[in-house]
């Protein structure tokens, strides 16, 4: 598995009350550079957002190549609490794009119009 980053949480509070973290390594043949991200941690229900002391993510997406098996990776690491404040639940929502984009345009750098963004 592909190295993971951190969050830097050394000037927050959650760095005095001995904060525990979260890592996530996620394959797929079609994760690359553009790949788009959205995770979410929520309760066990999946209703409501669970509370983290920073609410930050820190990601990372890797392309697929003959190095990593022709697998494209996400990494992301979360502060998920502080020891003893964790739920022992929660459902991790990831959200994603994969492949190449579609029904795109280059825009000229000098462009002064409008421009519609599909429907």
């Amino acid at each position: 598995m592909p190295p993971i980053n951190g969050v830097n949480i050394d000037k927050t509070s959650a760095a005095r009350e001995n904060p525990r973290f979260l890592c996530l390594w996620i394959s797929h043949p079609q994760f690359d550079a553009m790949s788009l991200i959205e995770l979410k941690l929520l309760d066990s229900e999946e209703k409501e957002p669970l509370k983290t002391p920073t609410g930050n993510f820190a990601f990372r997406s890797i392309p697929a190549s003959p190095e990593n098996a022709d697998m494209g990776w996400i990494t992301a690491t979360l502060c998920a609490g502080k020891k003893g404040a964790i739920p022992p639940r929660a459902a991790v929502v990831l959200r994603y794009s994969a492949g190449a984009w579609q029904f795109w345009n280059d825009i000229a750098p000098d462009f002064h119009g409008t421009q519609a963004l599909a429907n």
